[in-house]
């Protein structure tokens, strides 16, 4: 509960700082037309198994291609991550507000061999999809680049098949994304970073278009 009230301290705080901005004075507000972004980006959301940290093992060197195959064949692979996928388009409404919709996608696959009566391939396998509106607040509004924060609510689905399943089990939840801080270098063609908590992930980077 303390995290979430500090969130909306924080969010509430930005909202006026970048509120103010309509409050200078008329000769030292910056000319504002206002734009529409749409952006591609790519959150890290998951960390990579400790197996994934390892370094090369120098043992392997001597391992013949038939050690190898015996090795792999009860074992099961690395998991692997896509992250959390996104586009975006945001409509400035002012000069410090702009509302936007997201689409987000993330997946993990594993693969593994087991023997029963004959030797088969058994997967893993996780998708989720999320899709929210967001309202962003831009505290400093330039050019070339802008300071932001912002958040996003909406609902997500996610599909999951485990080891030894044939069907998928589905279940359906709230989601979002909360942004802390992120900022935007580019006029038209730009690129963005952002720190923030969610759907997608704590570390966000992106590409977009703005016109």
């Amino acid at each position: 509960m303390k995290k979430k009230m500090l969130c909306f301290v924080w969010l509430a705080v930005l909202a006026i700082g970048a509120r103010a901005q309509d409050d200078l004075p008329e000769k030292r507000r910056p000319s504002f037309h206002p734009q529409r972004e749409v952006t591609f980006g790519w959150g890290l959301v998951e960390v990579p198994s400790a197996s994934w940290w390892k370094g090369y093992d120098y043992r392997d060197f001597w391992r013949t291609p038939l050690d190898r195959y015996n090795q792999g064949r009860y074992t099961y692979d690395d998991r692997y991550y896509t992250q959390a996928l996104s586009l975006s388009y945001t409509q400035e409404m002012k000069r410090w507000l702009a509302l936007g919709l997201n689409v987000s996608y993330s997946g993990v696959f594993q693969n593994r061999r087991v023997r029963e009566s004959f030797l088969v391939d058994d997967n893993y396998r996780k998708h989720r999809f999320a899709l929210y509106p967001t309202v962003r607040f831009t505290y400093l509004n330039r050019p070339f680049v802008r300071l932001y924060s912002g958040f996003g609510l909406g609902f997500g689905m996610e599909s999951e098949r485990e080891f030894g399943m044939r069907e998928y089990q589905h279940r359906t939840f709230v989601t979002g994304q909360l942004t802390f801080f992120g900022v935007s270098f580019g006029r038209n063609l730009f690129g963005s970073w952002e720190i923030g908590y969610g759907t997608m992930g704590f570390l966000k980077a992106g590409v977009g278009y703005r016109f």
